[in-house]
Order: C-alpha cells, then structure tokens, then sequence
C-alpha cells in the first residue's frame, strides 16, 4: 500500500500470495507427495487425519489455514493431505489471504499519508484502520 496505492497493491498481493501459495501446494502434491507419503506410511496420527479430512476437506483446509504454523508448512501440509483438492485450497487461501491482504495494504496507504504529512508520530485516528486492526487482532488469536 505505501508503494503502488490501494488498490494496486490488494491486486498484486493478492496475485502474488496466490500464486506462492498454489506453486508449493503443487510441488507438496506432485514432486514430494511420494516421498512425505513413505515418511508417514507408518505414522499412526497422520492416517488418523488423513482419513478424518476425507469427510469434510475443504473445512480442514480453511482451518489448517488459519492456524499459527508458517504459511509454507500451511502450503505443503495440506498438499498432503489427498482429499483436500485444488480447488478447495485456493477457495481456503482466498478466504484467509483476503481480509490481511486488505488490512495490510490499507496500513500501508496509510502509513505512506502520515509520512507525507510528515506526522508520522500521531496515534492513529482513523477508525476504519482502528476496527480493521481490532478486527484482524480478534481474528488472528482465536
């Protein structure tokens, strides 16, 4: 948001955490799918998820998503978990990317208009940034 604007920066965040996020979801399904899968053939607990995904994935997808693990293990461990499709993967990471996108672009636009007003010391007034940052605080910790 400080750089390209508003919107700008929603569309080519947007585009760009898609895109990461798809890229390593397919490298976890094709490339290492074999060898994670003779990894955990024994594993007891992953057959239990592995099995308990099967009747509701694109649910476990959204909540794999918005747990406390780093995106990339977000990515390549629900690549391999088999019911979980594409298509429920990128409906699962629009849903969770979408809302930060837009909290994160907006900050930017904003920080970029304090700077400019070389007020960059001011606590921060503006109640749409005030009930997205409390918004996103809530979201984030349950």
């Amino acid at each position: 948001g400080m750089v390209f604007g508003f919107q700008r920066s929603v569309l080519a965040s947007t585009i760009g955490k898609n895109l990461g996020a798809i890229t390593a979801f397919w490298i976890g399904r094709t490339i290492l799918q074999s060898y994670v899968a003779k990894k955990l053939a024994d594993n007891e607990t992953f057959s239990l998820l592995d099995q308990s995904v099967e009747d509701r994935p694109f649910l476990t997808a959204i909540l794999i998503k918005y747990s406390c693990f780093p995106e990339f293990v977000k990515n390549y461990g629900t690549a391999i978990l088999r019911p979980v499709t594409l298509p429920n993967f990128i409906m699962a990471t629009l849903l969770h990317g979408g809302p930060w996108t837009v909290l994160w672009s907006y900050v930017g636009v904003d920080a970029s208009r304090r700077i400019q007003q070389n007020a960059a010391d001011e606590s921060i007034t503006d109640p749409l940034l005030k009930i997205g940052l409390i918004v996103g605080g809530f979201v984030g910790i349950v």
